[in-house]
């Protein structure tokens, strides 16, 4: 578990387990590995956070449209 109280440090951890898990979801090759401390970096923005970053943004663009389209 994440405890650190710095946002910045908790947004960046956010993005990097959302990022991970689509990457799971979507590509499940590390299904035999050990998710312990490490596996998923909670400091630095790693390529799951940026995942992460990617697919808010097309989330929040598709849910945007579909507002705008008033089905």
């Amino acid at each position: 578990m994440f405890f650190d109280r710095n946002l910045g440090s908790r947004i960046i951890a956010l993005f990097n387990c959302l990022g991970f898990y689509t990457f799971q979801c979507l590509l499940p090759l590390k299904q035999s590995c050990y998710y312990g401390a490490g596996t998923i970096p909670v400091n630095t923005l790693s390529v799951y956070g940026w995942a992460g970053i990617l697919v808010t943004a097309l989330l929040l663009w598709g849910v945007y449209h579909s507002f705008k389209n008033k089905n």
